[in-house]
């Protein structure tokens, strides 16, 4: 099986305007007021960050080994002996013996597209499901996958991201700092 990425096309141009919007304020910041930079610059920057990390970061891998789901605070590796069942009503869930992890990578596709996606005969409908990058098409290429797969005693691993928490918390002090102190 090869590896599949899902990944929320909307968030990550989501993630470059906000970015884009943040380099403008800082620049017209540093133009018509750099006694401010310092204060607004510093919650700026910690806004443009968390919102970076909330919406570019988040990711769900499908590959030989299992299931991969990367959040924002850690990741959750779980292998295919593992998985007892996949839902995909809000976002994706994956549910294992030991709980059900969400995947914020993987929303629900909307209405307007799933009709869309919806027309042609079922070959085409489920490899347009499969590519759109949502949590019904990550259901189905993992249901696909279960469905040759016995269950083992393996368990999910949670590894947090030990970097990206201490960037954030670093960023979430300067920003308070700035708002407080400057």
């Amino acid at each position: 099986m090869r590896q599949v990425t899902l990944r929320s096309v909307f968030s990550r141009v989501l993630v470059v305007a906000i970015a884009a919007f943040g380099a403008a304020v800082l620049i017209s910041l540093a133009v018509s007021d750099p006694a401010g930079l310092a204060r607004w610059g510093a919650i700026t920057v910690a806004a443009v960050g968390w919102f970076a990390a909330a919406f570019w970061w988040p990711a769900v891998e499908v590959n030989d080994r299992g299931v991969r789901i990367v959040n924002v605070l850690r990741t959750i590796t779980i292998p295919w002996g593992a998985i007892r069942s996949v839902d995909a009503q809000w976002s994706l869930e994956i549910t294992t013996e030991k709980g059900t992890y969400s995947a914020f990578a993987a929303p629900r596709g909307s209405g307007g597209m799933a009709r869309l996606r919806a027309r042609g005969p079922q070959a085409e409908r489920d490899q347009r499901l499969e590519e759109s990058n949502t949590a019904e098409g990550a259901q189905l290429v993992i249901a696909r996958h279960l469905a040759e797969v016995t269950r083992t005693d393996e368990h999910e691993q949670i590894t947090p991201h030990t970097a990206m928490n201490a960037g954030l918390a670093v960023l979430t002090v300067a920003g308070i700092a700035a708002l407080v102190l400057l």
